[in-house]
């Protein structure tokens, strides 16, 4: 007996909100700006829900919120070893709102060792590291703060100072730079989208690689930003392109390698003759970080698309391996 792909998990929460409300292909593919077959594919798995902007249309075509499309539970949390660590946060996080952070009064040096030694899990991937670690280091972080003990120190620590006219300033403005040119990619004001690529692309010929506040901005950075918001753009030719000239080696930290594999797969996956590449590319991301696939919102709308013309190889085992990990049903 064969089930409906996995895929539509999203697709099927689409048909079912617009079959509620007695719409037609026609009627709602009319109102988003697409196709009533191209509604059709999304609705059954064989095309990816992976642009925000085509969310928002459906969304506003449908009149309902986005998280009714895509679900709040894009991928169930329990699954990574990273999720135990959550409530733990939460439950910091509110202490701290409240003023009663219950932390320890801890020297400035030891708080400062912590933070290095957390920001570096983080830059390697190692969440679960981080997680385990970041409720009592919020905790001591604002006990300390609270007690006067080093306070200008440590709130550095907390909120720190790039400093004026710096290399890292400069990093900083590129990475605000980036995320405007993604929401105007999202909004569909391509004059603006190209206009802060463009910005950013000067500022990291300026900066050179670097890896202020852990955002490794840089060059090679900007070229997965322009891969990120091309495929926004729904120019999944383009993206693949871009990563053509992009050395993922030059990025600085494994989160971003791991992006760049990761766009590079979503990319691969709308090509013809470009399925085991897209597999293969995503698998790279997903060894480097397994979040980055996992947790991603659109991702696992790409593999269950993926998964819909896999075959009985290799390659399809590698897919339907990645597929269960994030949480698919099979």
């Amino acid at each position: 007996m064969t089930t409906e792909p996995a895929a539509s998990e999203i697709g099927r929460r689409l048909r079912q909100i617009r079959h509620a409300q007695r719409k037609s292909l026609t009627v709602i593919s009319g109102r988003a700006g697409i196709s009533a077959s191209y509604l059709s594919r999304l609705e059954s798995g064989e095309r990816a829900l992976d642009r925000r902007s085509l969310i928002l249309a459906l969304a506003n075509a449908l009149e309902v919120a986005p998280s009714e499309i895509t679900g709040t539970d894009m991928a169930a949390t329990g699954h990574l070893a990273e999720d135990r660590s959550l409530q733990s946060v939460r439950l910091a996080m509110l202490s701290i709102g409240m003023g009663e952070p219950a932390g320890e009064t801890v020297p400035f040096e030891a708080l400062a060792d912590r933070v290095t030694v957390l920001l570096e899990a983080q830059r390697q991937c190692r969440y679960a590291e981080v997680g385990a670690a970041l409720p009592q280091l919020l905790r001591d972080l604002h006990a300390t703060l609270a007690s006067g003990r080093d306070d200008e120190r440590v709130l550095r620590l907390l909120v720190p100072d790039v400093g004026t006219g710096s290399s890292a300033e400069m990093q900083v403005i590129g990475m605000l730079t980036l995320t405007s040119s993604l929401v105007a990619a999202a909004s569909g004001d391509r004059a603006q989208q190209a206009a802060a690529l463009d910005h950013a692309a000067d500022l990291a010929e300026k900066s050179g690689e670097g890896n202020a506040l852990w955002f490794g901005f840089g060059p090679s950075n900007v070229g997965v930003w322009r891969m990120s918001v091309a495929l926004e753009s729904g120019d999944h030719s383009e993206a693949a392109r871009i990563a053509t000239t992009v050395n993922p080696a030059a990025l600085p930290s494994p989160t971003r390698q791991s992006a760049y594999w990761r766009e590079y797969g979503r990319a691969l996956a709308r090509l013809p003759r470009r399925q085991d590449d897209a597999v293969l590319a995503l698998r790279r991301a997903e060894l480097i970080s397994p979040a980055r696939i996992h947790r991603h919102p659109f991702m696992r709308s790409v593999l269950a698309e993926l998964t819909t013309r896999a075959k009985r190889d290799a390659v399809g085992r590698e897919l339907r391996g990645m597929a269960y990990r994030a949480g698919l049903p099979g």
